[in-house]
């Protein structure tokens, strides 16, 4: 696991820079992610990471799956093995432009375990979607816009061969539980054209007004509208 120095979580103004810039290319992979079979048509359904709207086989540490642990992330490679596609969602909170407010606040034990947490899930995912690209089967990597995961070097690597689609939810029926809009701006790294033809560029067409995603609606905009997740579906299919 990657761990970080007691002096670089306490000295949080640089320490959050450097979690974030880190280069998570050079770290190998572990022995179990061998290459994936080249399979025209895998049998197997969609896995989906840390995300449970788009069903499939599905890992969610919502749900308890722990993927820091090695029980858990040999499973869900066996799953990757014979998946047809891969979505990723892992928790953004750590590269989301609110840590640099919240990180303060946070107590040591507490910024360790975020920091390291955090890193973990977005480094197996990109491992898990460098595996299905060079397999040539899709993936979809998804997060919020200013997200600063986009900027790490393996998701610059994945981008220099695939696509950075980016979005407003709000036109795919993101909307509040009053049934007001959210814009929530997104980013879909894949490679998948189909993908990056459907998303790319579909911004807010200004019909609407929207209610700002805080506070409580953050988390309630985690789930994604059906319209979305059946695009995505359509879209990987």
């Amino acid at each position: 696991m990657l761990l970080l120095s007691t002096g670089a979580v306490v000295n949080l103004k640089r320490s959050i820079d450097k979690v974030v810039r880190k280069d998570i290319m050079s770290t190998q992979m572990p022995s179990f992610c061998s290459p994936l079979p080249k399979q025209s048509r895998p049998n197997g359904p969609l896995l989906a990471i840390c995300c449970r709207t788009l069903g499939g086989d599905v890992f969610d540490v919502k749900d308890g799956a722990d993927l820091l642990s090695q029980e858990s992330r040999l499973l869900s490679y066996a799953k990757l093995r014979v998946a047809r596609a891969l979505f990723c969602s892992p928790p953004c909170t750590l590269f989301s432009s609110l840590m640099n407010t919240n990180w303060p606040r946070m107590s040591l034990a507490k910024r360790r375990a975020r920091a390291s947490d955090g890193l973990e899930l977005v480094q197996l995912s990109f491992w898990y979607c460098d595996l299905m690209d060079s397999a040539g089967r899709p993936y979809c990597f998804e997060a919020p816009h200013r997200a600063r995961s986009i900027g790490l070097d393996y998701a610059t690597a994945l981008r220099s061969r695939g696509y950075l689609a980016c979005f407003d939810q709000c036109q795919f029926g993101l909307v509040c539980p009053k049934g007001i809009p959210i814009r929530k701006r997104t980013y879909f790294l894949t490679n998948s054209r189909k993908i990056w033809e459907r998303f790319d560029g579909v911004y807010c067409d200004g019909k609407h007004d929207h209610v700002r995603c805080e506070g409580k609606l953050t988390k309630w905009s985690e789930v994604y509208p059906a319209g979305l997740a059946q695009e995505v579906l359509a879209s990987l299919a």
